[in-house]
């Protein structure tokens, strides 16, 4: 049996089982499984179809389909360090740091990224065991005489509220960006909680 042969059998298998979830009891079944809060996943994996064939028979029935996000992280209330540490981290942040927000790949909500690259890796190693959140990325090497750097990055809502809280008294250069860049991961977030909660 060629390539082409199987894939044709596995479209014909795969049209069968959805034209027998579509008729009778069974498309009704899936409705109220998905009700009770199954996955499509579940569902497929219960009645042995794909997770686009459940999809397609739910749309057909008219139920809305809800969308999988995982819950926010909630806002660490204890962050490592002294003041000490925290006015120095905030010198080294005007310096090296950055503020950003990336797309989400799943639902297109601007995500949060607070960075800071160095080629001191046991400082940003220092600073990451200190402040107990976040985490270390290896930055490629994009020539052979750039020396080896990595980054100390907070990519959720939660670590870069908390962070930004204790380090906006000390910066001096980026006061001023880092407090929008603030209100607005505040905004998002209680966006996200109030669609989560609908």
């Amino acid at each position: 049996m060629t390539k082409e042969n199987s894939r044709e059998l596995q479209l014909i298998s795969e049209k069968i089982r959805w034209s027998k979830l579509k008729l009778g009891a069974v498309g009704e079944e899936v409705v109220e499984l998905y009700k009770q809060d199954w996955s499509v996943k579940r569902i497929a994996k219960a009645y042995r179809v794909s997770a686009s064939a459940v999809i397609r028979l739910l749309k057909v029935k008219g139920v809305k389909l809800r969308r999988a996000r995982p819950p926010l992280k909630p806002i660490p209330q204890q962050l490592g360090g002294d003041e000490e540490f925290w006015a120095w981290l905030a010198g080294f942040f005007d310096g090296e740091g950055s503020l950003s927000f990336i797309q989400g790949m799943k639902d297109k909500r601007p995500r949060p990224q607070i960075t800071i690259t160095n080629t001191a890796i046991d400082i940003l190693e220092h600073v990451t065991q200190t402040v107990g959140i976040g985490h270390l990325r290896k930055n490629p090497r994009y020539r052979k005489n750039h020396k080896p750097c990595q980054s100390f990055t907070l990519q959720s809502y939660g670590e870069c509220i908390a962070f930004l809280k204790k380090i906006i008294p000390y910066l001096r250069v980026r006061k001023q960006e880092a407090i929008n860049f603030l209100e607005r991961c505040i905004h998002y977030r209680e966006e996200a909680l109030s669609e989560r909660l609908t």
